[in-house]
Order: structure tokens, then C-alpha cells, then sequence
């Protein structure tokens, strides 16, 4: 079996997360803020809906992916998601959203500048 390269997983990852309509142009608009881990969570949910799958094309495998967890599936052939664990799953997710879009983490520096903003 072909393995997924990090391009792979970084473009399923993408093709998943923005799989909705608008989703590519909200993920901009998000480009850089600072978001705390539980924003990022309940964003990504929301683009993932309930579940969804992106269908395997030429260079492009296979991307099953569910809000529950956060759980993202990635393979040639068709996850079978009863036996393989997810390439992705919560903090892994996360993470990954922050690395793709740039999404600033809370800490003690920007805190202060975060509730300010805010309100």
C-alpha cells in the first residue's frame, strides 16, 4: 500500500477542514488570530458538521472525518474507521489547524491584549 507523504496528510487535512461552504474563506478571515485550544475545537466542529468524507482523486487519498473527538481518517482505500485509528484525533487536530492557518495560541503574553480587544 502507497503511504500518505506529509503533503498527503497536510492537503486531506485541508480538503476535510474546508470540505463546507464558505469554509475556505472563513479559514482566512481566521489567518493569525489568537484562539484558545476550546475556540479552535468548537470552530473545527463546526466545519466538520457531523461527519463527512472526501473522495479519493488522482494524487488525493481518501479523507473520512467526524466532530466527535475530532477525528480524521486518511487512506488510499476506503477508512474502514471500526479498525484503523485516525491519523488525527483532538489535540492532534488542533494542533494541525494551528500549523495550517496560523492560529495563535493563548498564553500569559497575549492575554492581557486578547481580553482587551474583546472587551
Amino acid at each position: 500500500m502507497k503511504l500518505l507523504s506529509p503533503t498527503h496528510k497536510r492537503n486531506g487535512f485541508i480538503r476535510a477542514v474546508t470540505n463546507s461552504s464558505g469554509a475556505q474563506k472563513r479559514w482566512e478571515l481566521r489567518r493569525g488570530i489568537i484562539m484558545s485550544d476550546m475556540e479552535l475545537r468548537i470552530i473545527l466542529r463546526y466545519e466538520f458538521g457531523i461527519a463527512g468524507i472526501v473522495m479519493a482523486s488522482d494524487d488525493r487519498p481518501f479523507v473520512y472525518y467526524q466532530a466527535s473527538n475530532l477525528k480524521m481518517w486518511m487512506s488510499w482505500d476506503y477508512p474502514i474507521i471500526a479498525t484503523q485509528r485516525p491519523l488525527y484525533r483532538n489535540a492532534n487536530t488542533v494542533k494541525m489547524a494551528r500549523e495550517i492557518y496560523d492560529i495563535k495560541e493563548v498564553d500569559r503574553e497575549n492575554l492581557f491584549w486578547l481580553n482587551f480587544d474583546r472587551g
